[in-house]
């Protein structure tokens, strides 16, 4: 698929069917977190920034097309508050105040050692890194002292079919329209924390695209963390292929057993034995989310991190922490979509078309590279081998974003080191080695053969939230209904489907999905942010006795499902 990019401005009218009404929102009890910044600080720090704010929502609508700050007026707002730096105490304004300055900090550390790389006469290249430092550092200073979002230039020097033509403009009409639907200053803590945080990969993008030469090489900042990350990650990843190749062997042996052949059959792949493999696919996937760096910051912290979650999943002592667990809504689907196509082929239930009819493509809209994009890849392995997809598309980002989200380069990097994995690698055994290998070379077939396709729209690096999608960018919307089953994996896809706001806990999570849902949707999701729905009464409650950080801190996971006409 290809990008489809955003709908022209105007093409939406001014009014919206789904839209929950005014910028007056019923929020829901904060739950705080530590911060670095008093609020008496903050108080000031907020003054000193008002005059420069006053007029930054016009300062933004004047660099975005005709119409578009309007256009976004018109859509669905939610009726409960978003998230959002101002809240003192908030894990909201711990970020945007601490840890996004000291993610810029390894940026400016990277820059530096792209510098130290060069040759020392290429001072072309050495200009243009200290200027981008440059540009890092005025933003970096911005964020604790609540300063003015700047609106954003479309650099002079992109290249032409540059994402950032388009993700520019975008990105300064989701600022203009925030400021006015909330009516808050354009700051880094008074607008919507999603919508800044946002911002600043699209700034950041934009001030390394600014650099001719830094544009021209498709310099990725985060790339250097992405690449130790994964070698850290080799020896668990190891350890995932292994029992992978395992539970993949016992369902091909068991549907060679029911004589069902290559195609798949309601009897050999709906068992519960089939239930419980694909289970424990799907938790390798939901734990290797634990792997974000955008959280961890020092990527030194990754490799525990990556190791419990996988030893945590082999052993099946994680189920635990699963808070919210629809997989048996989710199997009932497949089930009824098989049955469906069965049907209508004339087959019966147990046709031979089976799901292979049923399922001919899955979507996983990806999140990070590394140890976390390792067992997506791996869930996708299983999905095709199968027959439970025929076709999977793997969506990942047009720019650098939150670190270590999933980037083309990525995926080839690591399709590349697994295939290249040995026994005197980080791999941990020979077995574990073989079976990584071995994993890779069906992973470059199944690209090489379409089984996998990668696809980078631009709508997944704007600040809009899953609502918008439609209306928005409608190509992509229609190609994913086009999927029978949207796997959104991670909290920044979570944040984007429940509009990153505050929703009491027992708001059902179609609710909160306000609309969406193109086709089947499945998240899974380990919290980092604190936004939750779908939970039962008194869950959220005991959940607060047991860890007061259980929102924010990676240890607790959710496996939501919705399908159409849910809502």
């Amino acid at each position: 698929m290809q990008s489809a990019g955003l709908r022209a401005p105007g093409a939406v009218k001014a009014t919206n069917q789904r839209r929950f009404g005014s910028s007056s929102y019923a929020a829901a009890p904060a739950r705080t977190h530590s911060s670095s910044v008093s609020s008496s600080r903050r108080s000031t720090m907020q003054h000193q920034a008002a005059a420069a704010a006053a007029d930054a929502p016009a300062a933004f609508a004047d660099l975005t097309p005709a119409g578009h700050v309007q256009q976004l007026l018109g859509l669905a707002f939610p009726p409960v508050q978003p998230l959002i730096g101002s809240e003192d105490g908030s894990f909201a304004q711990e970020t945007i105040t601490t840890r996004l300055p000291a993610i810029m900090d390894t940026v400016l550390a990277d820059l530096k050692a792209e510098g130290a790389s060069s040759h020392p006469q290429q001072q072309a290249l050495q200009q243009q890194l200290a200027a981008a430092a440059a540009g890092v550092r005025q933003m970096q200073a911005e964020m604790p002292v609540d300063g003015a979002l700047q609106p954003l230039q479309v650099p002079s020097n992109l290249p032409a079919g540059h994402p950032l033509a388009s993700i520019i403009p975008t990105t300064n009409a989701a600022v203009a329209a925030w400021a006015v639907h909330s009516k808050q200053r354009a700051s880094w803590l008074q607008l919507p924390w999603l919508t800044v945080e946002c911002y600043l990969y699209v700034r950041l993008a934009s001030i390394i695209a600014s650099q001719p030469l830094l544009v021209g090489s498709s310099y990725d900042p985060f790339f250097r963390q992405k690449s130790v990350a994964l070698t850290k990650g080799m020896a668990a990843a190891g350890d995932i292929a292994a029992a992978a190749q395992q539970l993949l062997q016992q369902q091909q042996d068991a549907v060679a057993a029911a004589g069902c052949g290559a195609t798949p059959q309601m009897g050999a792949h709906f068992s519960e034995e089939a239930k419980a493999r694909f289970y424990q696919l799907l938790q390798y996937s939901l734990w290797g989310n634990k792997t974000d760096l955008s959280m961890l910051v020092d990527v030194a912290h990754m490799d525990s991190s990556a190791a419990a979650a996988a030893a945590a999943v082999g052993s099946g002592s994680s189920s635990s922490n699963i808070i919210v667990d629809e997989t048996d809504e989710l199997w009932d689907y497949l089930k009824a979509q098989a049955a469906a196509a069965a049907a209508a082929a004339g087959q019966g239930a147990a046709g031979s078309e089976g799901l292979q009819s049923a399922l001919p493509r899955i979507d996983i809209i990806l999140d990070n590279a590394g140890l976390e994009l390792f067992t997506d890849l791996v869930l996708a392995d299983y999905l095709v081998a199968t027959g439970l997809a025929g076709t999977v598309v793997l969506h990942g980002k047009a720019l650098p974003w939150f670190v270590s989200d999933t980037l083309s380069h990525d995926l080839h990097h690591i399709i590349e080191a697994v295939s290249s994995s040995s026994s005197s690698s980080d791999s941990s055994s020979e077995a574990n080695a073989a079976a990584l290998a071995a994993a890779g070379k069906r992973w470059a077939g199944h690209l090489e053969a379409g089984r996998w396709r990668y696809a980078a729209d631009k709508f997944w690096t704007t600040p809009h939230p899953f609502w918008w999608m439609q209306e928005l960018a409608p190509e992509l919307h229609a190609e994913l209904a086009g999927s029978s089953l949207l796997v959104f994996k991670g909290d920044l896809n979570y944040r984007k489907l429940a509009n990153d706001c505050r929703w009491p806990p027992t708001t059902p999570f179609t609710t909160a999905l306000g609309g969406f849902c193109p086709s089947g949707l499945l998240s899974l999701r380990t919290l980092k942010a604190d936004v939750i729905a779908g939970l039962a009464p008194g869950e959220a409650e005991a959940l607060d006795k047991l860890d007061a950080r259980w929102q924010v801190n990676g240890k607790f996971g959710v496996l939501q499902f919705a399908q159409p006409g849910s809502q």
